[in-house]
């Protein structure tokens, strides 16, 4: 019979499918890790062994820009040169600290001060952020991402200001030798328009989002250096209202959850041996 280890292991993937994962995420060449990471004081406190473990996850090149990513439990502890089975303690030990967070249904880890320290100021760097949460299998932690990320990525000013309008006029003299055949034309609400389909576009989203928000969505684009043109306002519209429905979104409470008894017992034997002795001294304890 397979250890509680290696079946964690192979639940959450070989080195070579985690890799693909890893492509699909955006693997990533190089990390931001902060400097006074072990000084932080609910790090301070950790074993060596999982300060080590902490370092290597944050520095991971399988971690999506989001710092979210399926965990190759086996191929992570041999280069951390620990056992499978005190690298999974040890990360159980981080998500108890608040340090990280995993979810075991889909075997996703996230560090939780990601957005700390990973700024995203262009609407470029936004949008392939939030492709990268749209990709989170894990509902939890995919809602945690979004709620998280909201508080630094950049925020609309309330209008848009006339020098704004006067970068837009300057962006069309400046391109209208590339955009042949096609006319600049500035929508009143704001939308930077270039033929009959735009205007078009631009008086369906004039009229179907309420003035208020339309005006933050294309001061938001325009503070990322990109120009408000009717697919990006319609794009960064929907990605801005989903942000503001997760973040309303009420909290499940225990009363809301009906537990079947049965399917209980049988997830909790999916468990590594490791969670499920915490999880029972917990209990027991309680």
């Amino acid at each position: 019979m397979h250890s509680p280890a290696y079946c964690f292991a192979s639940r959450a993937g070989t080195a070579k499918k985690n890799a693909a994962n890893g492509r699909r995420f955006g693997m990533r060449e190089s990390s931001l890790v902060p400097t006074n990471l072990l000084n932080w004081p609910r790090v301070a406190v950790r074993l060596p062994e999982e300060k080590l473990i902490l370092l290597a996850i944050w520095a991971a090149p399988w971690l999506s820009c989001a710092g979210v990513g399926m965990l190759p439990l086996r191929p992570f502890a041999a280069s951390l040169g620990l056992s499978a089975e005190a690298t999974e303690t040890g990360i159980g030990n981080l998500v108890s600290a608040g340090l990280l967070d995993l979810d075991m249904g889909t075997y996703e880890i996230q560090v939780c001060d990601w957005f700390r320290f990973h700024r995203f100021k262009t609407a470029r760097s936004v949008g392939i952020l939030l492709a990268g949460i749209e990709k989170i299998q894990s509902e939890r932690i995919k809602n945690g991402c979004i709620k998280q990320s909201s508080t630094y990525l950049p925020t609309a000013t309330a209008t848009a200001t006339a020098t704004s309008t006067a970068a837009a006029l300057a962006r069309a003299e400046n391109y209208a030798a590339v955009k042949t055949g096609k006319k600049f034309i500035l929508h009143s609400s704001g939308i930077e328009c270039w033929d009959a389909s735009d205007v078009t576009a631009a008086d369906h989203l004039a009229a179907s989002i309420a003035p208020t928000d339309l005006a933050a969505t294309i001061a938001s684009i325009r503070a990322a250096g990109k120009a408000p043109v009717p697919g990006m306002v319609q794009r960064a519209f929907h990605i801005a209202k989903k942000r503001s429905e997760a973040i309303s979104r009420p909290l499940l409470v225990a009363n809301d959850l009906r537990v079947d008894p049965a399917a209980q017992i049988a997830g909790a034997q999916l468990l590594p041996l490791a969670l499920r002795n915490k999880i029972a001294s917990k209990s027991r304890a309680a």
